[in-house]
Protein backbone atom coordinates (compact mmCIF):
# COMPACT_ATOMS: atom_id res chain seq x y z
CA UNK A 1 0.00 0.00 0.00
CA UNK A 2 1.17 3.62 -0.70
CA UNK A 3 1.63 6.01 1.95
CA UNK A 4 -1.55 7.78 2.23
CA UNK A 5 -2.02 11.39 2.19
CA UNK A 6 -4.93 12.36 4.74
CA UNK A 7 -6.92 15.47 3.99
CA UNK A 8 -8.54 17.68 5.92
CA UNK A 9 -12.02 18.25 5.51
CA UNK A 10 -14.63 21.05 6.36
CA UNK A 11 -17.39 18.67 7.40
CA UNK A 12 -19.68 18.26 10.23
CA UNK A 13 -19.12 14.57 9.97
CA UNK A 14 -15.81 13.43 7.97
CA UNK A 15 -13.08 14.84 9.66
CA UNK A 16 -10.18 13.82 6.75
CA UNK A 17 -9.51 11.49 3.98
CA UNK A 18 -7.39 9.91 1.96
CA UNK A 19 -6.71 7.98 -1.56
CA UNK A 20 -4.76 5.18 -2.64
CA UNK A 21 -4.74 5.41 -6.23
CA UNK A 22 -3.32 1.85 -6.44
CA UNK A 23 -5.97 -0.17 -4.98
CA UNK A 24 -8.54 2.43 -5.71
CA UNK A 25 -9.53 2.43 -2.31
CA UNK A 26 -10.83 5.95 -0.33
CA UNK A 27 -9.99 6.24 3.08
CA UNK A 28 -12.49 8.44 5.19
CA UNK A 29 -12.12 8.85 8.95
CA UNK A 30 -15.19 10.13 10.07
CA UNK A 31 -15.42 12.64 13.41
CA UNK A 32 -16.77 9.99 15.57
CA UNK A 33 -13.79 7.82 15.64
CA UNK A 34 -14.19 5.52 12.89
CA UNK A 35 -11.76 5.04 9.66
CA UNK A 36 -13.87 3.20 6.69
CA UNK A 37 -12.25 1.66 3.43
CA UNK A 38 -14.51 2.23 0.58
CA UNK A 39 -13.29 -0.01 -2.40
CA UNK A 40 -13.98 0.45 -6.51
CA UNK A 41 -13.08 4.11 -6.27
CA UNK A 42 -11.57 5.26 -9.56
CA UNK A 43 -10.06 8.37 -9.41
CA UNK A 44 -12.73 10.18 -10.49
CA UNK A 45 -14.76 9.97 -7.47
CA UNK A 46 -12.01 10.68 -5.23
CA UNK A 47 -11.82 13.56 -7.26
CA UNK A 48 -15.48 14.45 -7.41
CA UNK A 49 -15.37 14.03 -3.28
CA UNK A 50 -13.01 16.30 -2.23
CA UNK A 51 -14.35 18.89 -4.98
CA UNK A 52 -14.93 22.33 -4.24
CA UNK A 53 -18.26 23.45 -2.78
CA UNK A 54 -19.05 19.24 -2.25
CA UNK A 55 -20.63 18.14 1.05
CA UNK A 56 -18.25 15.23 2.25
CA UNK A 57 -21.27 13.82 4.37
CA UNK A 58 -23.45 13.89 1.33
CA UNK A 59 -21.28 12.49 -0.66
CA UNK A 60 -20.31 9.76 1.09
CA UNK A 61 -24.18 9.06 1.71
CA UNK A 62 -24.87 9.28 -1.46
CA UNK A 63 -22.25 7.47 -3.46
CA UNK A 64 -19.61 6.22 -1.30
CA UNK A 65 -21.89 4.34 0.92
CA UNK A 66 -22.91 2.19 -2.31
CA UNK A 67 -19.55 0.88 -2.82
CA UNK A 68 -18.19 -2.01 -1.23
CA UNK A 69 -16.47 -0.85 1.95
CA UNK A 70 -15.15 -2.20 5.97
CA UNK A 71 -13.99 -0.25 8.96
CA UNK A 72 -10.65 -0.57 9.16
CA UNK A 73 -7.88 0.49 11.64
CA UNK A 74 -5.15 3.00 10.02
Amino acid sequence: MTELEWIELESSTVESAAYDPEREVVYVRFRDGGTYAYDECPPHVWEAFIGPGQSAGKYVNETLRHKPYQKVEI
